[in-house]
């Protein structure tokens, strides 16, 4: 569909009718008994896909072969060479496939962790969110969470910020005030 958007062959999708297609998706499914726990991922009752969740919650990934991504967990990423002959002969001489490396800084851990648990039904756990950065999220955002409260697009609940039905919609807009 990205192809045939870039190449013309497709419109891109009204973002509206975007927004309603969404939501009538999450119904439909709903009702065959899959439950939302992510954005854009849904599952039975102890069927969700244990690899996805790492990436939401910032553990360890280790990827294998050409292109393939990893993070440590703490604070590094890297990834290997894409061009698949490049990788072979890498791997041939012995060497390294990593091509990239970064190194990230506490205010990009910081923003990773909020946003990309913020994807998740349950939300962002705001008292691990604090013991993990020292960073008190609601008074540090304030103004800009009331905001996306009082637009429906965020709720709390104990120790959770967590994004509504609407919000999931509108993720990208609350994400914005992290990045």
């Amino acid at each position: 569909l990205a192809e045939q958007i870039r190449s013309k062959r497709q419109p891109l999708p009204d973002e509206d009718l975007a927004g309603e297609m969404y939501e009538m998706m999450t119904q439909k499914v709903a009702l065959k008994g899959f439950e939302q726990y992510e954005i854009s991922n849904f599952a039975k009752a102890g069927f969700q896909a244990k690899h996805n969740n790492k990436y939401w919650l910032c553990e360890p990934v280790f990827g294998f072969g050409v292109s393939a991504h990893s993070f440590d967990g703490v604070d590094k990423r890297w990834s290997n060479e894409r061009d698949t002959n490049a990788y072979v002969s890498l791997i041939e001489n012995g060497e390294s496939p990593i091509a990239e490396t970064n190194n990230l800084s506490e205010k990009q851990l910081s923003s990773e962790f909020a946003f990309l648990n913020l994807r998740l039904a349950k939300g962002l756990n705001l008292y691990e969110f604090d013991k993990k950065f020292d960073i008190n999220l609601m008074e540090k955002y304030a103004d800009e969470l009331k905001r996306f409260e009082e637009l429906g697009l965020i709720e709390t609940s104990k120790d959770f910020l967590r994004l509504t039905q609407k919000g999931f919609v509108y993720s990208n807009e609350v994400f914005a005030v992290f990045v």
